[in-house]
């Protein structure tokens, strides 16, 4: 019996295309085998997490081209409002959709799961709930549009590309709620393309397709609106087909409203992304107010750069959170620690050399596109060097939220928020190097949050999220 194991054990590592050697050295890192309590993976779940993250490295590299296209057909000055008017939207947007995309994850995966007969009834109940929203957020939008144009610090066109935006919410909203209903009934790769890939693909066909057009950033909102339509209409097209075929989730009639409990669940939900949001893309918006909209753009380039880094982390909370989960069920602390630590050594190494290509690089990408964007190199290094030292506390915000630190997570960024703001205003209007400027304080606003929540898992939990939290210890 031990050798029929064995025999089936090299037998997944080849089809795997792992060397049984390679293997030996992951499971050593991992805590699989040698000290530390065993930490066993299911091949199955590796199988899925790597589609999850060849289909997400598809979405990433999407919104990286759909950059750069933007940028060399349009200008830095114009790519930068488009860029700004597209984070302001993204920001409505989550508010539109009300937390209804994660409770439809939450709620339909677990009807999907045991063969609920009410899974139609949820998906269709949440998405008139998400287009009332929708449509009610845009309305406000729209009459907003005049005043955050005054606001900006960008041209006469700025106006236009709002408004153009703001048609977009609606779609966009839709896109992403379906992407996450597609996920919770198995879509896995229809539903990350719904969300990461394409919008972004269609938006960078169309674009190619008009020429250059510098100083024109409404090319880049009409091409955007149309992607956001077509992406909703195929995604909606798909769930239609899938209820048609699927006979268990005919089921007639629909809710008119969320109960109390799930309104009370979405809001907190929606409060939680807007709020992760605006610290993440405070730079752009403070940028946009006190700066050229030239250096919204560099900005958003050097964030393209640090974004391959992130991938990393993410695919690390993806594989490792079920395991996380299980563990801390069991209240296996020793377990906890000895994964997330040996995790976040790999994925230190994984993004060293990543780290170093990006930043050779990114200097000969942007000379590519033009003088103009040059200096958004600096701004790269500030944010892939601060990505890499976030990496370095592990995964911080999944092990927060698997441990009920939600609460606590959302209030140290609440204060992250609350101090990072000023530090932008104060140094995007006293340095020549905005986006530069920028960059740092965003890089040191995530290293700080990174830390606290390492600190907090310490405190509270006595989880070590990474070899850092030494120092908690020894202090």
């Amino acid at each position: 019996m031990a050798r029929n194991a064995l025999s089936c054990d090299n037998t997944m590592r080849r089809v795997s295309g792992v060397r049984p050697g390679a293997a030996k050295g992951i499971e050593l890192m991992l805590g699989k085998r040698g000290d530390g309590p065993e930490v066993q993976v299911p091949q199955s779940r590796i199988s899925g997490q790597a589609i999850t993250v060849g289909v997400r490295l598809v979405g990433l590299a999407g919104s990286l081209l759909m950059t750069l296209v933007v940028a060399s057909r349009l200008g830095a000055a114009a790519s930068g409002e488009f860029f700004a008017a597209l984070v302001m939207t993204t920001l409505v947007a989550t508010i539109a959709r009300y937390g209804t995309d994660n409770l439809a994850l939450r709620d339909m995966s677990h009807q999907y799961h045991f063969g609920h007969l009410q899974l139609r009834r949820t998906y269709v109940s949440l998405l008139l709930w998400c287009c009332v929203s929708s449509v009610a957020v845009s309305i406000i939008y729209w009459v907003a549009s005049p005043l955050l144009e005054q606001a900006s610090h960008s041209g006469d066109e700025m106006l236009k590309t709002l408004r153009l935006m703001t048609l977009s919410v609606l779609p966009f909203a839709v896109s992403l709620f379906n992407a996450a209903a597609l996920r919770s009934v198995g879509r896995v790769i229809s539903g990350t393309l719904a969300e990461l890939g394409s919008t972004q693909f269609i938006t960078i066909a169309l674009v190619m397709a008009a020429g250059k057009h510098p100083e024109d950033a409404s090319l880049a909102a009409v091409a955007w609106l149309a992607a956001t339509w077509l992406t909703a209409l195929w995604s909606l097209a798909l769930l239609a087909g899938l209820w048609w075929s699927d006979r268990t989730a005919q089921v007639a009639g629909i809710r008119n409203h969320p109960s109390a409990a799930e309104f009370s669940a979405m809001t907190g939900m929606m409060a939680t992304s807007v709020l992760f949001y605006a610290l993440t893309y405070a730079p752009v918006m403070v940028l946009w107010i006190f700066a050229p909209s030239a250096d919204v753009a560099r900005f958003m380039l050097a964030v393209q750069v640090a974004g391959l880094l992130a991938l990393i982390p993410a695919v690390q909370a993806g594989a490792l959170g079920p395991q996380f989960a299980h563990m801390w069920a069991k209240r296996n602390l020793p377990g906890i620690n000895t994964l997330a630590r040996n995790s976040t050594r790999l994925a230190l190494l994984a993004a060293l050399p990543l780290a170093a290509v990006a930043l050779l690089a990114t200097p000969w990408l942007l000379a590519l596109l033009g003088p103009e964007f040059v200096p958004a190199a600096a701004a790269a290094r500030f944010l892939v060097l601060g990505q890499s030292l976030t990496m370095a506390f592990g995964v911080t915000s999944t092990l927060m939220l698997l441990t009920g630190l939600e609460h606590q997570a959302v209030r140290l960024a609440a204060i992250m928020l609350t101090l990072s703001v000023p530090l932008l205003v104060v140094g995007v209007r006293n340095f020549a190097a905005d986006a530069a400027t920028a960059a740092a304080i965003s890089a040191l606003a995530s290293v700080l949050y990174a830390a606290g929540a390492s600190y907090s898992l310490w405190k509270k939990r006595r989880l070590q999220s990474s070899d850092l939290v030494l120092a908690f210890r020894l202090a």
